[in-house]
């Protein structure tokens, strides 16, 4: 291989890169778009939460459940999720899921004095992470193939 022939794989491999990390981020903000909407769909009631004793309650000093996982009640904080991006901002890739239900600043992130916090960000950004970087790693691959 020649310095000529090293120089131009890299400017093919560097014209290939943004589409490359543009399709990873786009499989990215649809994973964690769905594993979003995956956590928000725990089958309990608030009948069968009760019956259960409440196991979000402070006063077990520990959640019974796993409090990443939100419950489906009315349907408004599944609903609220939503995905922006990925838009390239200078040289930058840029997106974000995020959820628009006020309570789920209000309430859930924190707790209240009766319930335990409901880490549902922690959760989704801890199973994700990995096939994000995975995702990421295969693009910048492909772009040097």
């Amino acid at each position: 291989v020649t310095p000529l022939e090293t120089s131009l794989d890299g400017e093919r491999a560097a014209d290939r890169l943004p589409d490359e990390f543009m399709q990873a981020e786009r499989e990215n903000v649809a994973d964690v778009f769905q594993t979003a909407i995956d956590h928000s769909s725990g089958p309990y009631s608030l009948a069968e939460l009760r019956n259960m004793g409440h196991p979000y309650a402070r006063r077990h000093k520990r959640a019974f459940l796993d409090p990443g996982v939100i419950n489906v009640q009315t349907g408004v904080f599944i609903r609220s999720w939503k995905a922006e991006g990925p838009t390239l901002n200078g040289d930058d890739l840029e997106a974000s899921i995020f959820n628009i239900d006020p309570k789920a600043a209000d309430f859930l992130e924190p707790g209240t004095d009766l319930m335990i916090p409901r880490p549902i960000d922690q959760k989704i950004a801890g199973e994700c992470a990995g096939r994000i970087d995975r995702r990421r790693k295969k693009a910048f691959e492909r772009a040097l193939s």
